[in-house]
């Protein structure tokens, strides 16, 4: 299922509530959600936060989610020719919870938190920094040439580590 937020009035927060709820209704097997991602300290220059850049995925610790996010991010990485920024482990504060305690002691993202609660693998994927010049360039120029963009790019490689997977 793919859905987009663009030119709704809901805000952020409403959406990945709302698409979680959705996965979780119909029975979903992975949750995968793409973001845009942007940088900007106010102690760097402008040319240093446009340098900030490279793909940044985050994943819930429920069934093979580090697996596929890790592939994805080489995927990724290869595809638009710039470095991994990161790979985080993001149970939404959820592994900070222990025995009834029900305060988390630190914030965690809600589409990780509810897709773990939920007991479905789940993955955000931030592919570039749209304040980083080389990712933008990087980023149009892999859509220009390949049908489907990254978006088919990802959906392959699902489709591979799936079946191997078996």
């Amino acid at each position: 299922m793919y859905r987009s937020v663009r030119g709704t009035k809901k805000t952020a927060r409403q959406a990945n509530e709302d698409g979680v709820a959705e996965a979780v209704s119909f029975g979903a097997e992975l949750f995968i959600s793409c973001h845009a991602n942007a940088f900007q300290d106010k102690n760097l220059s402008d040319k240093q936060n446009a340098s900030i850049g490279g793909s940044m995925l985050l994943y819930n610790g429920f069934g093979y989610a580090h697996k596929l996010a890790a592939g994805i991010q080489s995927e990724i990485s290869s595809a638009l020719n710039r470095p991994g920024r990161a790979l985080k482990k993001d149970n939404g504060g959820l592994d900070e919870i222990k025995d009834g305690e029900t305060e988390k002691k630190k914030q965690g993202n809600l589409e990780m938190r509810e897709t773990y609660r939920s007991q479905i693998p789940g993955i955000i994927i931030e592919p570039v920094f749209v304040t980083c010049t080389k990712d933008m360039e990087e980023f149009q120029n892999y859509q220009t040439q390949n049908a489907g963009g990254l978006g088919a790019l990802i959906a392959e490689y699902i489709d591979r580590f799936l079946q191997a997977e078996g």
